[in-house]
């Protein structure tokens, strides 16, 4: 046989073997698929493909109640072996970046917070803040309980349900196995509710989970629990210990700040990660905004992400329009020629711009300007009644940080501005300080391509 008919005979061998082998994993992935319907049509359960997050909403635990692109996927309702609805799904966010296996029940009222779990240090939900709670030796080699209720723990625990607990936790894969790594449970609301449990593609290791969890849920002691019992928290995607609220794709804000820095510009142009609500008594809207650009090079066209985050805090009534500028900053607004303040070494540093040259020097008084001088924040523009700024990141850590300068900046307005517009100033209510890190950059570097005079 010829070299290049031995060459064609292996490559024919290999191209059947890979097909074989393709279509051998094929069919057993079909052959799974079928399985795991037949499975869960068996236990009378069903598969919801809606995404919903309002199953969600009431939740206000790690991992809900923070993050950015909140998703929701493989949902599986049903009932335990003892009659109890459970639901199950996977959920994930960004900005923290998280991904959980879910499994919960219903509780007829709402509770304090608690966690149960058999490894605190590798459950992350012992970092919020909440006190360990201490158990007697019968319980505490296997149990890890926190709380910031005691009071509610101990009504809670009783010996029956500790028992339970106990007996589930020795039951369940240690953690250095592949499945589910012991329990990890939280009392949230109204819910009883799991992490780390079996996907929704292994419904019969789930059902042994689900009947455990359903077997922990019928031990709780209602009668006894009533002092304990809350209000339950407003059903929204909201960031736990604030009204904000996440709207991920409100598309609204394109018309709200458009020719506002870079909203409005170039291809495509989207917005994401919409949060609203308030910060200090008054009413904000931040988001990112994404825009597509195009280069050329005579034979290829490449498309270009460009990402900026937009921040508005919202005045108690329109003021004129100003701009405050340090160095040659590209969104600035160029309202009217430079106005010069007076002071030599801010002017060095600031342009200012106004509609009404009058208004721009009842704002940048020398307490402002020392202000601002300290801080050095590249860029604040006030539009009717909005302050905008441009944070470096947009993440809720970063919010918080250039809510809190915002805020600042408004304390820093002279009276005298309030009574000219004739409002009274902004009650703005107790803070935790100006914090300027998610305003100027790492180091207090100013934004790349910022020219100094």
């Amino acid at each position: 046989m010829d070299p290049t008919s031995l060459i064609l005979l292996i490559f024919i061998v290999i191209l059947v073997a890979a097909v074989g082998v393709g279509g051998g994993l094929g069919i057993r992935y079909a052959v799974r698929r079928s399985q795991i319907r037949q499975a869960i049509t068996s236990y009378g359960w069903q598969s919801d493909r809606t995404r919903s997050l309002q199953r969600v909403m009431p939740l206000s635990l790690s991992p809900f109640d923070i993050g950015f692109k909140r998703e929701l996927s493989e949902a599986i309702v049903g009932t335990s072996s003892n009659g109890t609805p459970f639901q199950a799904f996977e959920y994930s966010t960004t900005e923290p970046r998280t991904r959980a296996r879910v499994t919960m029940v219903a509780l007829p009222h709402h509770y304090p917070a608690l966690f149960v779990s058999t490894d605190a240090k590798g459950h992350s939900r012992f970092a919020v803040q909440a006190e360990a709670y201490d158990l007697e030796p019968r319980w505490a080699p296997v149990l890890d309980v926190a709380t910031n209720d005691q009071e509610f723990a101990r009504a809670l625990l009783t010996p029956q349900l500790l028992d339970e607990l106990a007996q589930w936790a020795v039951a369940a894969p240690a953690p250095e196995q592949k499945s589910t790594p012991g329990i990890d449970l939280a009392v949230d609301g109204n819910n009883l509710v799991a992490l780390r449990t079996p996907s929704t593609k292994e419904p019969e290791e789930l059902r042994v989970f689900v009947d455990h969890l359903a077997r922990v849920a019928s031990l709780f002691d209602h009668d006894a629990l009533t002092p304990y019992r809350r209000a339950p928290k407003e059903p929204r995607l909201g960031f736990r210990g604030t009204d904000w609220t996440w709207l991920g794709e409100d598309q609204t804000a394109l018309g709200q700040f458009g020719g506002m820095g870079p909203v409005g510009q170039g291809q495509s142009p989207r917005v994401h990660d919409t949060v609203r609500g308030t910060h200090r008594g008054l009413e904000f809207v931040a988001f990112q905004y994404h825009w597509q650009t195009t280069s050329s090079n005579g034979e290829h066209t490449t498309t270009h992400n460009h990402y900026a985050a937009v921040l508005s805090l919202f005045l108690p009534a329109p003021v004129p329009s100003l701009s405050l500028t340090l160095g040659k900053q590209k969104y600035g607004l160029n309202l009217s020629p430079v106005l010069p303040s007076g002071d030599v070494v801010f002017d060095r540093s600031y342009d200012v711009f106004s509609s009404h040259p009058n208004f721009a020097a009842d704002v940048v008084t020398p307490t402002m300007r020392q202000w601002l001088m300290s801080w050095r924040p590249p860029v604040i523009n006030i539009v009717g009644n909005r302050v905008i700024a441009f944070p470096h990141q947009h993440t809720p850590w970063d919010m918080t940080k250039s809510l809190d300068f915002l805020c600042a900046f408004v304390e820093n307005i002279d009276d005298r501005v309030w009574q000219t517009i004739g409002v009274p100033r902004p009650g703005l209510e107790a803070g935790r300080g100006a914090e300027p890190e998610g305003m100027i950059g790492p180091d207090g570097q100013l934004d790349p391509g910022t020219e100094l005079r």
